[in-house]
């Protein structure tokens, strides 16, 4: 427990390194770090990429209300009700910990990538 919570705070203080935004949900380990840089949203959930890749489908489907247009092992692409490009980039790190990066339009919005992530998080138990 002790060396997630480590990871956790470790992940926070490097992402805020890179400068951009951060946003912190949740408390203690478990935690989720959202970033944003380079018009993506990142973070890392401790679940496994399969996990993680289905958690996403089903948030972007019910909770987002996005079309899926192709899912792909480490790739989904969506469209928004306005039409938007989604493009969710998924990585694997560990059997139980999943990189996700998040864009969704050209100039990447924030708050609509934010919320993706945070639909995941909370779909995979991660946040209330």
């Amino acid at each position: 427990m002790k060396a997630k919570f480590t990871l956790a705070v470790g992940l926070v203080l490097a992402l805020a390194a890179l400068g951009g935004c951060l946003f912190v949900a949740g408390a203690g380990a478990g935690a989720a770090a959202y970033h944003f840089y380079d018009a993506q949203m990142q973070t890392i959930f401790d679940r496994s990429l399969e996990k993680v890749s289905a958690a996403l489908v089903i948030a972007l489907e019910k909770d987002m209300r996005c079309v899926v247009i192709a899912k792909g092992p480490l790739e989904i692409k969506a469209k928004t009700l306005d039409e938007k490009d989604v493009v969710v980039k998924m990585e694997y790190i560990s059997a139980n910990m999943t990189q996700v990066r998040v864009r969704v339009g050209i100039i990447g919005d924030k708050d609509f990538s934010e919320l993706i992530l945070h639909k995941t998080a909370k779909r995979l138990g991660l946040e209330k």
